[in-house]
């Protein structure tokens, strides 16, 4: 048995149709017990959790099942025996609390919905609720007083975000974003056999890649001879005064003949055992367009750790209290699935 479940974009995370799977069993919950107490007083029902928690479950099955054909909620994910359903409640009870805290100070930052946002909101859980039946939106949880609290206090929380990120004072230092990139071809000397263990090639097969890493490595055209070899050339940006022990991809034998190299200049054969021989060609020792990127990926981190810094500090000053009784109520026993996997199924029976 399976019951329709279309939900309307009612935010920017939330999907598109799906449709309930009647598989599995779940406990009744009470929807007006307390789940989350701040200073003693109730500020999370368990209802309002819970239909969070099914929307964010939803929209993982539909994933799932689109790429894996499956979930399994029950699967363990690490040696502390906690699965894959504790690890996306666990992040729902954190978002609920950024929510609240977000929802404290949004007054600080000069956030408040406007009549606008209010409108919006409206339409799109009465949209919601008119576009799903009743059997679908009893699983889910849905009620019209939650649906509302969840998009004001995720619209809240995204604005609050935005401001406390655009306040930070950053500065990112030259050292920290210049970028060099090379192109590089990698002879491997290494192979994987028929059990996935790593093993040497032969000698022979050694002999032969060396001299075909020399032949690149005295080429007056780099990029010519590794299409005449049909190697794969790999381009790779590092920091240029970060320390080469660092570099966790090229390694730091590899990085220390990167910064020998001027620009358009090809190294020699670079060996580095248990993995082959490499050959250089140094584009650029101050690139542009990397260290463009990497200043704004810096620059996000730096406000990103900021932003995280003032969430911590905030959830810090309440006492946020939840009874794990009541939470272990909710479980994802019954799946979602996509509309169109129903479709598709029904069509080629």
């Amino acid at each position: 048995m399976t019951k329709k479940f279309t939900a309307t974009v009612l935010s920017a995370a939330l999907a598109a149709s799906m449709l309930l799977g009647g598989c599995g069993s779940e406990e009744k919950l009470d929807p007006k017990a307390t789940l989350v107490t701040v200073d003693g007083e109730e500020v999370v029902s368990l209802g309002y959790a819970n239909f969070a928690a099914k929307y964010n479950q939803a929209l993982y099955d539909q994933i799932y099942v689109s790429y894996f054909g499956s979930i399994d909620w029950s699967q363990e994910l690490g040696d502390d025996g906690s699965t894959m359903q504790d690890s996306v409640k666990d992040q729902i009870l954190e978002d609920l609390e950024r929510y609240y805290v977000s929802n404290l100070h949004a007054s600080e930052y000069n956030v408040a919905l406007t009549d606008a946002d209010e409108e919006a909101i409206q339409a799109a859980v009465k949209k919601f609720a008119e576009d799903n039946t009743d059997e679908a939106k009893e699983q889910v949880g849905f009620d019209e007083e939650y649906a509302v609290r969840f998009l004001r206090e995720q619209t809240i929380a995204q604005r609050v975000q935005d401001a406390v990120k655009a306040e930070a004072e950053v500065n990112i230092t030259d050292e920290e974003a210049v970028q060099s990139t090379v192109s590089y071809v990698l002879y491997p000397t290494t192979t994987t056999d028929d059990a996935g263990n790593s093993v040497d090639v032969s000698k022979e097969e050694q002999v032969a890649l060396r001299t075909s890493a020399q032949a690149l490595a005295a080429a007056d055209d780099f990029a010519a001879v590794a299409e005449e070899q049909e190697q794969n050339v790999r381009s790779y940006s590092y920091t240029k005064a970060a320390d080469a022990a660092e570099d966790n991809v090229l390694g730091e034998t590899v990085i220390n003949a990167a910064k020998k190299l001027a620009d358009g200049e090809t190294s020699e054969v670079i060996e580095v055992e248990g993995v082959g021989f490499y050959v250089l060609h140094m584009e650029s020792v101050e690139d542009d367009e990397a260290t463009a990127t990497k200043r704004d990926n810096l620059e996000k981190d730096a406000r990103s750790t900021y932003y995280n810094d003032k969430i911590t500090a905030w959830e810090e000053d309440i006492d946020w209290k939840v009874d794990d009784k009541q939470w272990s109520k909710v479980t994802f026993k019954k799946l979602f699935t996509s509309v169109e996997t129903e479709e598709e199924t029904t069509s080629e029976e």
